[in-house]
């Protein structure tokens, strides 16, 4: 079963539709049509394979999701302490990963999640984009099997 994360926020208009916030898993997706899919949120990334009867299950657009397996990655190229006044951005060391969720609409920031599965914006020039999640396992596999050969 696939699994995704919300790229952005949805407000659903009616009972049947999922209500999905930034950073938000999604399990079970079945695709409905390509505009629509039904899925179960997840509460953490670790419970992906979890499904237990009170989590909440509905459609939600497609647009508002990346599947999991199309992440981009990126890591941290300079640390970044946001101010102490500051509840949106989100702070990182020099080498951590980052999930890349979306780019912040007119400015060079990007909703991102850290190791430690925080939300928040993060400057553009503190980090590099290394691969998506699927090209990551792919080379973390023919290095394993390059090492055992």
């Amino acid at each position: 079963m696939e699994s995704a994360r919300a790229i952005t926020n949805y407000e659903p208009s009616s009972g049947d539709k999922l209500r999905l916030q930034r950073g938000m898993v999604v399990s079970g997706i079945q695709r409905v049509s390509n505009h629509w899919w039904f899925g179960v949120t997840v509460r953490t990334a670790e419970a992906v394979s979890k499904v237990s009867s009170n989590e909440v299950k509905g459609l939600f657009p497609a647009s508002c999701v990346r599947l999991m397996d199309k992440e981009i990655v990126a890591v941290g190229t300079f640390a970044f302490e946001p101010p102490s006044t500051s509840r949106t951005q989100l702070g990182f060391a020099a080498g951590e990963s980052l999930i890349l969720l979306s780019k912040v609409r007119g400015y060079q920031w990007w909703y991102a999640i850290n190791e430690a599965g925080q939300l928040g914006r993060v400057p553009e020039s503190h980090f590099r984009v290394v691969m998506n999640v699927d090209e990551y396992e792919r080379a973390a596999a023919a290095a394993a099997a390059a090492a055992a050969a």
